[in-house]
């Protein structure tokens, strides 16, 4: 098959897929991977800003029910749903600034 100069030849289907991705890379200031949410510099502020709102939304939610607990069962709550938040990966906030 022969093509005018003007004329490209038909790409196969992999190579438009492969340009097509590549066009639609981009650049983010966070990525979340198996729920840390990191950034570019790596200081986990953007984790440690998520946290504490999810923290912060389960105390809210666990302080409407403490009228109808013991005070037994909403430690063992509090330390299902908060801490175990705080726990999760905890291994990658060792050696981070203290300033988060």
């Amino acid at each position: 098959v022969s093509f005018k100069e003007d004329q490209e030849a038909p790409r196969s289907r992999e190579c438009r897929s492969r340009s097509s991705r590549k066009a639609q890379e981009a650049f983010v200031s966070t990525a979340k991977n198996l729920g840390i949410h990191l950034d570019s510099s790596l200081t986990f502020s953007p984790q440690v800003d998520k946290l504490k709102v999810k923290c912060l939304h389960s105390l809210r939610k666990l302080a409407k029910m403490k009228s109808l607990l013991s005070q037994k069962q909403m430690q063992q709550l509090m330390q299902a749903v908060v801490i175990s938040s705080l726990d999760y990966c905890n291994s990658l906030y060792y050696g981070t600034h203290s300033r988060n």
